[in-house]
Order: C-alpha cells, then sequence, then structure tokens
C-alpha cells in the first residue's frame, strides 16, 4: 500500500509539470480503450454471446414499409392476415410467426392468485416455437386450432414460472388455471434454457413469470397492420433474404388486389444476427 501512494503521488507531479504532453497521453489512452470496449462488445454479441437460437442466420424479423397521406416512408408490423398468407404460400420460409406483449393477468390456481404484469405475458401464433426450435419441456406447445376464436383456452408456462408457483409438478398439465376470469387449461410448459431474447437470457431469475397464451386475431382486424405485434420467419436451407424478399412483395401485391382497403406496401426483412449487433 505505501509503495501504491508513493507512485500515485509520483504520478501527480509529473502531470503537474508536463500538463501538454500529460493530457495528449491520457486521450490516447482513452481513445484506445473505447476503441477496444467497442470492438469487444461486437465480438461479445456476434461470436461469445450470439442470438440464442438454433441457426440464428436463418432467422429474420419481417416489417412493412408504406407511404403516408405526405409521401413519407414509415415502417410498421404487418398484419396477422398477411403473415397467415405468407405462412400457406412461402416457398423461401420454413416457418412463419408472429408475437405480442400480453395484457397484465390475475392467475388464480384455486389457491392463490398473483398479479401477472404485461411485460411477462406474451401472445403467439403456432409456429412460433417450431420457427425457433424450442420444444416444450413438458406437454405440447400450441396447434392451428389453437389460434381459434372459439376454440378452449390455453396455456404455456415459462420453465421458472413452473418451478415456484407449481414446484417443477408434472402434473400441472391438463390443471385449469383461471386467467382474467377465463377457464385456460395448461397444455404445456417451456423449457429452463429459453428465453425470448439475449436480454432475458442475461436477466433470467428463477422468479421471472412468463405466460403464453395464443395470440387470436380475426374479423376486421386481421389486416390492420402497425399493432404491436411483431412478425419473424425462419429461411429454408438455401434461401437467402433477397429471395424471401421478392416472394414475399409477390404475394403482399396479390392481397391488396383481393383485400379492400389493404395499401400497397414494401416487405423489408431484417436478420436476427444484424438485430443483435444494433442492440450492442
Amino acid at each position: 500500500m505505501r509503495w501504491l501512494l508513493r507512485d500515485l503521488s509520483y504520478s501527480l507531479r509529473v502531470l503537474r509539470r508536463r500538463p501538454g504532453s500529460s493530457t495528449v497521453a491520457i486521450l490516447t489512452l482513452a481513445l484506445g480503450i473505447g476503441a477496444t470496449t467497442a470492438a469487444l462488445s461486437v465480438i461479445n454479441v456476434a461470436v461469445l454471446r450470439p442470438v440464442p437460437y438454433p441457426n440464428p442466420e436463418e432467422l429474420a424479423e419481417i416489417s412493412m414499409e408504406v407511404r403516408d397521406q405526405n409521401a413519407r416512408v414509415r415502417s410498421i408490423s404487418p398484419s396477422i392476415g398477411e403473415m397467415r398468407r405468407w405462412m400457406s404460400d412461402t416457398r423461401v420460409f420454413s416457418k412463419v410467426a408472429a408475437w405480442a406483449f400480453g395484457p397484465t393477468l390475475v392467475v388464480d390456481d384455486g389457491v392463490q392468485f398473483e398479479r401477472v404484469r404485461s411485460l411477462h405475458v406474451k401472445l403467439v401464433t403456432e409456429q412460433y416455437f417450431d420457427m425457433l426450435g424450442v420444444r416444450p419441456d413438458v406437454g405440447r406447445g400450441f396447434t392451428t386450432d389453437d389460434m381459434s376464436d372459439g376454440a378452449e383456452r390455453v396455456v404455456l408456462l415459462g420453465h421458472g414460472y413452473w418451478k415456484r408457483r407449481f414446484g417443477g409438478d408434472r402434473s400441472v398439465i391438463g390443471r385449469v388455471l383461471n386467467l382474467k376470469g377465463e377457464p385456460t387449461i395448461v397444455v404445456g410448459v417451456l423449457p429452463r434454457t429459453f428465453f425470448q431474447n439475449q436480454r432475458e437470457l442475461e436477466e433470467a431469475r428463477l422468479d421471472d413469470v412468463q405466460i403464453w397464451l395464443p395470440l387470436r386475431v380475426t374479423g376486421l382486424d386481421m389486416f390492420k397492420r402497425g399493432t404491436s405485434s411483431h412478425v419473424s420467419g425462419r429461411l429454408r436451407s438455401g434461401s437467402d433474404l433477397q429471395a424471401a424478399r421478392a416472394e414475399l412483395s409477390e404475394s403482399t401485391n396479390q392481397l391488396v388486389q383481393e383485400i379492400e382497403g389493404l395499401a400497397p406496401a414494401t416487405p423489408e426483412l431484417t436478420s436476427f444476427s444484424s438485430l443483435a449487433r444494433q442492440n450492442v
């Protein structure tokens, strides 16, 4: 400790005697550290902490570019109707899915109840987990029938919530929970290693609540763009973003002719890897 204080005192005396050269040295050192930190951040995201899904280079987020009344281009989310057309017509995507944050819920299992914030409630379409390469640890995922408006209400539980609330009891499958006043059947539990994005992966705690519900959209809302939902797809092996963009544009143009009031739009795709680098 004595030697450290002596070195610190000597360094301060040198700084006072040669302020000019000292300033240049400090700035050079700061720039070097900053550049190194930025480079390591990119490497950390792109290599050491990749997107937490199998073959992330095949995943892309899909948005729509439209022109407003002032001819300005805006980027908005596709409609669920467009997503479903792409699901049925696509040759370049193996899976296409949508997700959105759900409402704040009161979960009642007949013994106790708790309020679950919207941030921890997710709504997804049936191909969402398959698109990300995720299978439930217990039970099943969502099906096309689960997305129907009149279908039985079902729910998937996050692994941490299942462990905390139900003690990891596998017999929870088939149990009826009351979610916001609606009887809802537990059909599956997601694996402990599944998180929707890198931030959730880094900040994961056992008591994080995750409630997953079907994203049901019907009627006039089916072709409403710019909602809170997000649409993504997994490219087939050998396909690329350019081919996918061309296919989605053709499909969208056909829909514009078929659906009254649906404005022309240009699909835009961004790879999950690029999104990860943008969030460094």
